[in-house]
């Protein structure tokens, strides 16, 4: 039986030289991906190939230092994918299959298997199985999360991170969040802190003469012929912002809000046009870039 990969597994990658990441069809770029990533991060070289243009060279390479991770999702692709595999198998190659639970179910000669949780296999293996197979080697200290406003529930996100790390040891986890004067990152997010803008800032303010404010607004009026208040300025950019780039997601909290609306008769007139202009003016004044709803 194929067995399934742990912590310490992944020091098997961490010991070679070189790897070869394959893929099928949408798997591809997954590959190219993953064989990117590796080599950013560490000294070993690594490199893509769709899993059937093995033949026209790469597979002369192939011997059992080489491991080959194997990306095949049950998909249309997985059985041209499982054919290609046999031949990396077939001239000694170690295979890393990165499947889900039905594909390792018929995986039986690999060296070793890692099943994916119920996701996306497009996504699953950026996500979680090369940043995590590395953190549990050492190759890497820990994360550092971008754009975590962007996610949609990042409590979820982080506490699965921390779930799907089998090395015994918490890695250092931090998160790229702009945090205003008067609001504090959430206590309950699994997180070690922020990426340190808040530092940053009080550090360059060492730096800053508070007296070259109004010689520089000044200039700024001058040059620009701009006087209104810098509070005006952001609501007004707010504002161009939903009506233009975020306009999608402003239309779908509406559509949502009219339909709570309609289930009560001292609300069933509001138009979804009413509430999103309601919406717009009311998000335009948040005081925080982005608020948390968990049910």
């Amino acid at each position: 039986m194929a067995q399934f990969v742990t912590a310490a597994h992944t020091r098997k990658i961490a010991r070679s030289r070189n790897a070869l990441f394959i893929g099928c069809g949408t798997n591809y770029p997954l590959a190219l991906e993953g064989a990117l990533k590796l080599k950013e991060i560490t000294d070993i070289h690594a490199e893509g190939y769709p899993a059937g243009e093995l033949k026209h060279g790469p597979i002369a390479f192939i011997d059992r230092n080489l491991p080959v991770v194997v990306i095949a999702p049950s998909d249309i692709t997985f059985e041209n994918t499982m054919s290609n595999m046999q031949e990396v198998i077939a001239r000694g190659g170690r295979t890393i299959l990165i499947t889900d639970h039905r594909g390792a179910s018929v995986a039986t000669e690999c060296w070793e298997v890692l099943a994916l949780p119920d996701m996306s296999s497009l996504v699953a293996p950026l996500v979680f199985a090369l940043p995590l197979q590395l953190l549990a080697e050492g190759v890497l200290d820990g994360l550092r999360i971008d754009h975590v406003d962007g996610l949609l529930n990042p409590k979820e996100y982080f506490q699965r991170l921390r779930a799907h790390d089998s090395s015994g040891n918490p890695f250092y986890l931090v998160v790229e969040k702009i945090l205003q004067r008067h609001e504090s990152l959430r206590d309950d997010w699994p997180v070690d802190g922020t990426t340190g803008y808040e530092f940053a800032n009080l550090a360059l303010g060492l730096l800053i003469d508070p007296a070259g404010a109004e010689p520089f607004t000044r200039i700024y009026v001058e040059w620009t012929g701009e006087r209104r208040s810098f509070h005006e300025i952001v609501r007004e950019c707010k504002l161009r912002i939903m009506k233009n780039e975020m306009a999608g997601e402003l239309d779908v909290l509406a559509r949502h809000a009219a339909r709570v609306a309609h289930q009560n008769p001292c609300t069933a007139d509001f138009t979804v046009n009413v509430l999103r202009r309601a919406m717009r003016e009311v998000l335009a004044c948040f005081p925080v870039y982005r608020i948390f709803f968990y049910y």
